[in-house]
């Protein structure tokens, strides 16, 4: 009996940690995608790349299921997220126009450095996202808390802002552009 219960518990907590269908991962990846134009016209970034999925990153995120385990590895860069459910379900989509407009105030808002700008580094090409089983802390923050990772590569050691190329969306895309309003990764 104990068997089967501790059966039951390991398949339903590990049911909720990954993106569980392909249409989740299809919402999820259009909205990040989404996200990641508003900013490119926003921030005029030149060189903003689209992201596809990619499930080997999200198996290595499954693998984090503490809040110490919770940090970049060899080959890909960790980027916390509050709720995985804002992720699928696009909640609070930024619109380039107020991006344009408001952008120095964005600039200098904590919350923008303390996570969202970690999901702007533009030569990300891939990603895997995992829901925690528990909350953590952001590291050099006491109270902000995130409940999600996503993984992506390649892995980078430059500060997102610094590896943006500022000019007109997709002016400097190495690869052509995608239909996304982005660039096409390599």
């Amino acid at each position: 009996m104990n068997i089967f219960i501790s059966s039951l518990l390991l398949i339903s907590v590990s049911s909720t940690l990954a993106v569980s269908s392909k249409e989740t991962q299809q919402k999820m990846i259009q909205n990040i995608n989404d996200f990641r134009e508003a900013f490119s016209i926003g921030l005029q970034i030149s060189n903003m790349q689209e992201l596809s999925y990619d499930i080997e990153l999200e198996q290595e995120a499954k693998k984090m299921f503490n809040c110490d385990l919770v940090k970049d590895g060899e080959d890909f860069n960790v980027v916390r997220f509050r709720s995985f459910e804002d992720l699928v379900k696009g909640n609070d989509m930024p619109d380039a126009r107020r991006i344009m407009k408001h952008k120095e105030e964005i600039m200098k808002n904590p919350d923008f450095k303390l996570g969202m700008i970690y999901f702007l580094h533009p030569l990300d090409s891939k990603i895997g996202c995992v829901d925690l089983i528990e909350e953590c802390t952001f590291p050099n923050s006491e109270k902000s808390t995130h409940k999600a990772v996503c993984l992506t590569s390649p892995k980078h050691t430059t500060d997102a802002q610094s590896a943006w190329k500022h000019g007109k969306p997709m002016s400097d895309c190495l690869n052509g552009k995608s239909d996304s309003g982005l660039c096409k990764a390599a």
